[in-house]
């Protein structure tokens, strides 16, 4: 199977009950277990922070990880660090994530 490159944004759904603080499983998405499982993919927060309860969404009493970065094997050793970012504007963070990607040649 192909490798799928560097994919993120807002996927409105969890893999893991620690991604969100409340009803977990009713954000729970196969379809999104199943990409990631295919594609042989890593989130990249949770190469830095495999425990760590953080949330990219927050509105009202709910609050998720929602917003994410799956990165393929090949790039994991390439990623420095993932950090979120509270904005003002909104209810989502911006996650930001540095990689040190070297000269590759195909």
């Amino acid at each position: 199977m192909p490798n799928l490159p560097l994919c993120g944004g807002d996927f409105n759904s969890i893999l893991s009950n620690i991604d969100a603080r409340n009803n977990p499983n009713q954000k729970k998405s196969e379809d999104l277990r199943n990409l990631v499982q295919g594609f042989n993919l890593s989130d990249a927060f949770r190469i830095f922070y495999p425990n760590l309860v953080e949330y990219t969404f927050h509105r009202a009493e709910s609050a998720s990880r929602l917003d994410r970065f799956y990165v393929p094997q090949f790039m994991v050793p390439f990623a420095q660090s993932v950090q979120h970012l509270p904005q003002p504007y909104s209810d989502h963070c911006t996650v930001e994530i540095v990689l040190n990607v070297p000269d590759l040649q195909r």
